[in-house]
């Protein structure tokens, strides 16, 4: 953009700023509207919807007459011949579906303790949990079993030793919860009531123990589940909806619109995810008592390690205000006051606020607290110049961004001082955050990995709490009027380029609280759109900076969130497609086909490496596709294993890149290949990962997680394929530190260069994840996208383990990948340990694994001291 234009015409500016608005809007409904067409697809698909044709077809001719035969789809007499039965089977359905909509019967159920799983018996109904989880086998006084999928009113009483639960109502035998059949019980032991959907057969209580010793106790006083019809809930939903609203004609006209809108089960299913938010709301607050509200033991320890600190490193709190309400801003003033480390000062600059309680406020806080530094701008210049003019009163050596309604816990500077401490070197240093509304109640928390580069350039995931080293801010001079909206993106993007990664730390836990007001972006993203076409000129400004020529930034996930693509060399570089295989004709032959007919790709191959395929019909399709330009079959005559089967095709491959790919996916979208490949060029990349769905359009793989006791967990698993996920992390680029095999894209120079799979310690589980580990030991990493999408029917040619020989093996490789890489699986540096470790949901954890250094006094792990618990980002 040519400044000098701007100046001369500031309608300019306008218009610029109205485009990027109209382009993020245009980006929002084409998502939307391939969402949509998804759906439709799905739809047309089913077999109800092929089953009601006839119906579709009589109401056509009811609204249209003749006309309605016009359509080609009328002659069709299958149709009409069908019509007559499918009104008898509709009479035979609606009593049914009636009895379905008004059902209300009582479960009660009987909680035994399940043989193998982990839990003592200690008397007087208490049990005691040995192990990581417990499960109960229940059993209902009703001779019917649970019908599912059902609307439900769960009723439960349960004490445990230390008022906390983390429990679900699931199958039994399972190895971890599962998600599709799991119903979350409430975080807070006690006699609770709330609604549910429970899609599964019902049978065992699973519970995980949130401590242990005297406390791990646990007795069930009451269950219950009633099965209700979606006119139980509605009526639910009136009773409230009265007592929040009385007799207004406007709302309940509203309220009977949006329900003619969505029906008995739609606003039924809407009712039920407004309960469940609760229910989250509920554990957050659970969370927050039992691990962090600061106890006077807590307070006296942290004045104790403030004392005892070789140095106090100052830290400047820089602040604009303008027109500040009275109400957030004696708040904000009142937590920074509030610190419990002393050595800081508060740098605020008043944007030439109309009001003038603001500049009274302000003043009678400085005449208080010298500490606190004002300046007052003659003219308004907006939250750039504003920022910069407190700027320029820091004298500290590092500065902390806060905003002029938001709210600091005490604790906050101490722990920004502990990590500058421990590592002087430290540029930048960012904590977890959550939302705070108007009458102080908590939610929403954001619980962040260390520094993760492409997530960054998705969101703002630094944000708050922002610590940045003074002189590097003041280097790259600060902020930028030009990037109003998303400054501190810009800002922050700016100074990293100054620094490197393990000078970029973390600190996991809630050190901000950011107020949801109307107009507030906390409230919702769609508050602010100029600040999200903001954020990504300002990335755009930052990938031309460094050197990323043909990078583009776009909008993703309705406007609010970002998506980098990076451009294909020309030519591009030939890719070998490897599909290992035995037997599974039918699976291997959508792969294949899938590859060729859909890949968009400009060059690429296909290397088959079958493994002693004796299935006839296997063999004949292998020799007719070995026949097609694109491919070849290479025969394996040894026992199955995975890694010396790709790294023998990868020695026969033509290709520059290499795509490891199972026998058991679909391609969906055309330019996945090209997308993948594109982000493996990027010269600090190793393994590039897709998004796999189940047949069922469920999630099956956005990304590896990396856990003690499970090892490696898909995250997101079984969520709906639209579901956006824990803060994005579902629908954004980003890093992980792994990705499965199952679409795996990386450069052959890096994949020769770490030795390839390891074929003598994984020969079957957990190569991919070594793999990618080794490129990240090499300094390369793990690159997963939403954006290259494939079905997947995991695991079908070979399966689970079952037999010993297999079970034996699997457990074999498991205690190789934990003697190799357990640092990493004690705190995998792409998610928190603030999030629960045993399920794929990026649920709370119970306890959580983050240290508090002054209960600590040497905070340490793998030898390094991190008082904030968390290991340097490589």
């Amino acid at each position: 953009r040519d400044h000098r234009l701007v100046a001369r015409d500031p309608r300019i500016e306008e218009l610029v700023t109205e485009l990027g608005r109209k382009t993020a809007d245009n980006a929002r409904l084409a998502e939307m509207a391939e969402h949509a067409r998804v759906e439709v697809e799905q739809l047309h698909r089913s077999s109800s919807w092929r089953l009601t044709a006839p119906l579709r077809a009589a109401v056509e001719v009811a609204r249209h007459g003749p006309r309605a035969f016009e359509r080609r789809w009328f002659v069709n007499p299958v149709a009409w011949l069908l019509l007559p039965l499918w009104l008898l089977v509709w009479c035979l359905w609606l009593p049914r579906r009636v009895r379905l909509h008004l059902r209300h019967r009582t479960h009660r159920l009987t909680a035994a303790p399940a043989p193998g799983r982990g839990i003592r018996e200690l008397g007087d109904g208490w049990f005691t949990i040995d192990g990581p989880a417990g499960v109960f086998a229940l059993t209902s006084d009703r001779a019917e079993a649970i019908r599912f999928p059902t609307f439900a009113v769960v009723d439960c009483e349960i004490e445990t030793g230390d008022g906390l639960l983390r429990a679900w109502l699931t199958k039994a035998g399972e190895p971890s919860v599962d998600l599709q059949t799991a119903v979350a019980l409430p975080l807070k032991a006690g006699q609770h009531r709330f609604h549910a959907r429970v899609t599964g057969p019902v049978d065992a209580l699973w519970i995980e123990p949130s401590t242990s010793g005297e406390a791990n106790r646990v007795r069930l006083r009451d269950l219950r589940v009633t099965e209700i019809g979606s006119i139980w809930i509605l009526l639910e939903k009136l009773r409230r909806f009265r007592a929040a609203h009385g007799a207004s004609p406007s709302a309940w006209l509203g309220l009977f619109r949006r329900i003619l809108a969505g029906g008995l089960l739609g606003t039924a299913r809407a009712a039920l995810q407004s309960a469940d938010s609760t229910i989250r709301f509920q554990q957050y607050q659970a969370w927050i008592e039992a691990y962090d509200t600061l106890s006077d033991d807590d307070l006296t320890a942290i004045r104790g390690r403030i004392e005892a600190m070789p140095r106090r490193p100052k830290l400047s709190l820089v602040m604009p205000t303008y027109n500040t309400p009275p109400k957030w801003l004696r708040r904000v003033l009142d937590t920074v006051r509030g610190q419990i480390y002393p050595d800081w000062e508060f740098c605020i600059a008043d944007d030439a606020s109309p009001k003038a309680e603001v500049r009274e406020i302000l003043s009678e806080y400085a005449r208080l607290d010298p500490r606190i530094k004002l300046v007052f701008r003659e003219h308004n210049g907006h939250i750039s110049h504003a920022s910069n003019s407190a700027l320029e009163l820091a004298t500290g050596e590092y500065v902390v961004l806060i905003d002029h309604d938001d709210e600091l816990p005490p604790h906050a500077l101490y722990l920004v001082a502990e990590e500058i401490i421990a590592h002087p070197d430290a540029d930048v240093i960012y904590s977890d955050e959550d939302k705070i509304d108007e009458a102080g109640q908590r939610s929403a928390p954001y619980f962040k990995t260390l520094y993760n580069p492409d997530l960054f350039l998705s969101h703002n995931m630094i944000s708050h709490l922002g610590v940045y080293r003074t002189e590097l801010v003041r280097a790259v001079g600060g902020f930028r009027p030009e990037f109003d909206g998303s400054q501190d993106y810009d800002l922050a993007l700016r100074v990293i380029e100054r620094t490197t990664p393990e000078r970029i730390r973390h600190i996991p836990h809630v050190l901000y609280h950011w107020r949801t007001i109307p107009g507030s972006v906390a409230l919702s993203g769609d508050q602010k759109e100029y600040a999200h076409v903001k954020a990504r000129e300002a990335i755009q400004s930052h990938l031309d900076r460094t050197g990323r020529t043909g990078a583009r930034v776009e909008p993703t996930f309705n406007g609010n969130l970002h998506r980098v693509s990076y451009p294909l060399p020309d030519p591009a570089p030939r890719v070998s497609v490897i599909i290992p295989t035995r037997h599974a004709r039918d699976l291997l032959r959508t792969t294949v086909e899938s590859c060729l007919d859909r890949t968009r790709y400009p060059d690429f191959e296909i290397l088959i490496v079958d493994n002693q395929s004796d299935d006839p019909s296997a063999q004949i399709y292998l020799e007719r596709i070995a026949r097609t330009p694109r491919v070849r079959v290479m025969p394996y005559d040894k026992p199955f294993n995975f890694s010396d089967m790709n790294n023998m095709a990868v020695a026969e491959a033509s290709g520059s890149v290499l795509c490891f790919l199972n026998n058991d996916t679909e391609v969906i979208h055309g330019d996945w290949l090209a997308h993948m490949v594109s982000h493996a060029l990027r010269p600090d990349i190793g393994a590039v990962g897709a998004k796999l769905y189940f047949p069922d359009d469920t999630v099956q793989h956005a990304g590896v997680v990396l856990v003690p006791d499970l090892i490696a967990w898909h995250a997101f698993s079984r969520f709906p394929r639209s579901h956006s996920g824990f803060f994005g992390r579902a629908v954004l680029q980003q890093n992980y530190s792994a990705v499965t095999a199952a679409c795996m894209v990386v450069r052959r120079e890096l994949f020769e260069r770490v030795g390839g799979f390891d074929a003598e310690a994984f020969a079957v589980a957990y190569n991919d994840v070594d793999l990618c580990l080794r490129l990240g030991a090499a300094g390369y990493r793990t690159f997963w996208t939403p954006f290259a999408e494939l079905y997947h029917y995991q695991s079908a040619t070979l399966g689970k383990p079952v037999t010993e020989a297999r079970i034996s093996q699997f457990e074999a490789e498991a205690e190789a990948f934990r003697a190799r890489w357990g640092e990493v699986l004690e705190d995998d540096p792409c998610y928190s340990p603030n999030l629960a470790d045993r399920i794929e949901d990026f649920s709370l954890a119970f306890p959580p694994r983050s240290f508090k250094p002054w209960k600590h006094d040497k905070a340490t792990r793998s030898g390094r001291a991190v008082p904030s618990g968390r290991n340097p980002t490589g």
